[in-house]
């Protein structure tokens, strides 16, 4: 299965919210803040997605947003083009009633969030802080700093 599947398998039994976090992001979120944000606005079938801003989106997907409904409308996938938006920070709080809409055999990135996302319950949190992917090899290696 996919991380979604996984996902699904490993919060089996949880009957609140929950935080998720990607193991390869460095990051100065607060998790008890996200976590209780979370838990506050999102639904039981829906979820919360933090997000930050970055000045180059080159080696990254952006996300797409509705400010004043503070939804995710959607994602895109890397372009390579170098300017200014925003990214999936790699934080998630999920209800538990989520599960459900994660596939058997699906990435939690590029099948479930985007679901979440089109039906309209997938919230996000804007993170005014420190981000670091640590995705490739190369950028363990040089560290850019993304966004402070």
């Amino acid at each position: 299965g996919g991380t979604g599947s996984d996902l699904k398998a490993a919060a089996r039994g949880m009957d609140e919210h929950f935080l998720v976090l990607n193991g390869d992001t460095l990051t100065d979120i607060n998790w008890r803040v996200l976590a209780r944000y979370g838990q506050w606005r999102a639904s039981g079938d829906g979820g919360l997605a933090a997000i930050v801003s970055v000045p180059n989106l080159a080696d990254y997907g952006a996300v797409a947003i509705d400010p004043a409904s503070s939804r995710i409308t959607g994602f895109q996938e890397k372009t390579g083009q170098r300017r200014s938006g925003l990214i999936n920070a790699g934080a998630y709080v999920f209800g538990p009633e989520t599960l459900n809409a994660f596939s058997v055999n699906g990435s939690l990135e590029k099948d479930c969030l985007p679901a979440l996302a089109a039906a309209g319950k997938l919230l996000y949190r804007l993170h005014d802080g420190y981000l670091f992917d640590c995705g490739t090899p190369r950028r363990v290696v040089t560290r850019p700093q993304l966004s402070r």
